[in-house]
C-alpha cells in the first residue's frame, strides 16, 4: 500500500516462435535474420538530406546471416535504415559478420561457424564481399541494393506501427528460393 505496488498478480504475454531456415547437413538456420524497427533510435542520415522528413521516422533494420542470435545477444549484424539501406558507419566496418550461429541438430545446441558452413551458392548472391585482408565477410549488398526486401520490411513494420499505434519492433527471416528467384520473408 504505502510503496504503491500492485496488490494483484500482474500477467505476462509469452510468445513462442518457429524456428524458421533449412537444414544444411548436420545444421539447420536461415539464410538471413533481421530484426527490423518502425523507429530508429540511430541514424545514418541527416534530415534535410530527406526532404526534410526524419528518416528515424521510417525505421532501419538489423541483419545477419544465419541464426538471429548475432542481432539479439549481441546487437551485431549489419544496421541499415530503410530510407538509404546501403548507408553504412564506421563501427560495422570495425566490426565485420565472419561467423554465424547455426543449430546442431545433432546436439540441439546453437553453435558459431565460419562462413564456409553456408552453401556456396547462397553466398554467391552478394551476400558476402572479400575484405582487404583477404576475409570473407557479409555485406549484404545485393540485398540492400538490388532487391525490394528493404521496402517490403519497411512496409510491414510501418503497417503494424499504423494498426498497434505505437512503434514496433519485429523479427523476420529471409531465405532465397533460387528457383523462383526471390526471397521469401516470413515475421
Amino acid at each position: 500500500g504505502k510503496k504503491k505496488l500492485l496488490r494483484d498478480d500482474e500477467e505476462m504475454g509469452i510468445l513462442i516462435q518457429n524456428l524458421n531456415g533449412e537444414q544444411h547437413g548436420d545444421y539447420f538456420y536461415p539464410d538471413i535474420s533481421v530484426v527490423a524497427m518502425s523507429y530508429s533510435t540511430q541514424t545514418l542520415i541527416p534530415p534535410e538530406n530527406n526532404s526534410g522528413k526524419n528518416p528515424a521516422e521510417s525505421g532501419a533494420m538489423r541483419i545477419s546471416a544465419g541464426l538471429g542470435r548475432i542481432i539479439v545477444d549481441e546487437a551485431g549484424g549489419r544496421y541499415a535504415m530503410f530510407t538509404k539501406p546501403t548507408a553504412t558507419f564506421e563501427a560495422q566496418e570495425q566490426h565485420p559478420q565472419h561467423e554465424i550461429c547455426v543449430l546442431n541438430i545433432k546436439t540441439g545446441e546453437v553453435e558459431k561457424k565460419p562462413k564456409k558452413t553456408m552453401k556456396d551458392e547462397k553466398c554467391s548472391m552478394g551476400l558476402y564481399q572479400i575484405s582487404a585482408r583477404d576475409e570473407q565477410t557479409f555485406s549484404f549488398k545485393n540485398l540492400l541494393e538490388s532487391s525490394s526486401v528493404p521496402l517490403q520490411l519497411e512496409y510491414i513494420v510501418q503497417k503494424l506501427k499504423y494498426l498497434w499505434g505505437c512503434d514496433v519492433d519485429c523479427e523476420f527471416t529471409l531465405q532465397y528460393n533460387s528457383k523462383a528467384s526471390i526471397w521469401m520473408i516470413q515475421l
